[in-house]
């Protein structure tokens, strides 16, 4: 599928760069969203609810009795604080007597968990590649909506914001090609989301259109978001603290606790565009107009 169709609604990534991130992030402030714990911090600072955090390892003397408390908890995630596209995300869903077993199947011992923690502390998984704190959080377990829309993983809700106003969402749904990862680039589907009605319109792998997920035969247009709503409130919320004009904020929702703040993004990508079948440049330079009037 080409997008050529759009012609000049489309946003592409030098006119991403120079029109939006250059002039309206400046970099003094990425911090608020390249740090996950800031990006906590603004959340809890206007009630937006984010995964409990159980730990956060900042010292190599640290690992060795965190790796002793995990124990205590049946399931968790790590992940570096300054990771991003899901680098050195480290999801453990079930517990056993001398191990632990991962979202993808694979068996873990107290080792592994050690030497990943290490990992994230070197900096292997950090923007930059600097030395890195490690969270240890509470696993997300999708909410029931997802159940038959998605294989194994957990699904996130993307949704772009210019100047604390939501332009453009989609759904990122894991697939068994992406590996349970909900990354358009490993084959995850994007699905458009209407900002309005949160009520799913289109979708793609890839550059393809598709309209049932492939592992699931689950149709994927037509369908109302739940909670769409407090979602599209609480992402104008923090927008409007995070000190940066153009960002990406990803939710995931959950079983229990309903929707989660997981992070923003300062540079967030352009295939939202694909997923919606719509451009972005557009609405951006109507919202940049109107303030500027």
């Amino acid at each position: 599928m080409s997008l050529s169709f759009l012609n000049n609604r489309v946003l592409g990534i030098n006119s991403r760069n120079f029109d939006y991130i250059f002039q309206y992030n400046s970099r003094k402030y990425y911090k608020s969203v390249d740090e996950k714990l800031q990006t906590k911090l603004y959340a809890k600072e206007v009630s937006i609810p984010v995964p409990e955090t159980y730990a956060v390892i900042e010292l190599w003397s640290e690992i060795s009795s965190i790796t002793e408390d995990l124990k205590k908890y049946d399931s968790f995630v790590i992940k570096p604080n300054r990771g991003a596209a899901g680098r050195g995300v480290f999801v453990v869903k079930e517990k056993l007597e001398d191990s632990w077993i991962l979202a993808d199947g694979k068996s873990v011992s107290s080792e592994d968990v050690h030497y990943h923690i290490s990992s994230i502390l070197s900096g292997l998984y950090s923007l930059s590649e600097l030395p890195d704190k490690a969270i240890v959080e509470q696993r997300i377990i999708p909410h029931p909506f997802f159940n038959e829309i998605t294989w194994e993983g957990t699904p996130d809700i993307r949704i772009i914001l210019f100047q604390a106003v939501p332009v453009m969402a989609m759904l990122r749904l894991p697939t068994k090609k992406s590996g349970g990862r909900a990354n358009l680039h490993q084959g995850a589907v994007g699905v458009g989301v209407d900002i309005d009605s949160g009520k799913t319109n289109s979708a793609v792998i890839k550059n393809y259109h598709v309209e049932v997920h492939p592992d699931t035969n689950a149709k994927l247009i037509g369908l109302k978001i739940p909670s769409w709503k407090k979602i599209f409130e609480d992402a104008r919320k923090l927008a409007r603290v995070i000190p940066l004009k153009y960002i990406g904020i990803d939710f995931m929702l959950d079983f229990e606790h309903g929707h989660l703040v997981v992070e923003a993004n300062a540079r967030p990508g352009l295939n939202i565009q694909l997923a919606n079948n719509l451009g972005l440049r557009t609405k951006l330079e109507a919202i940049r107009n109107q303030r500027m009037e």
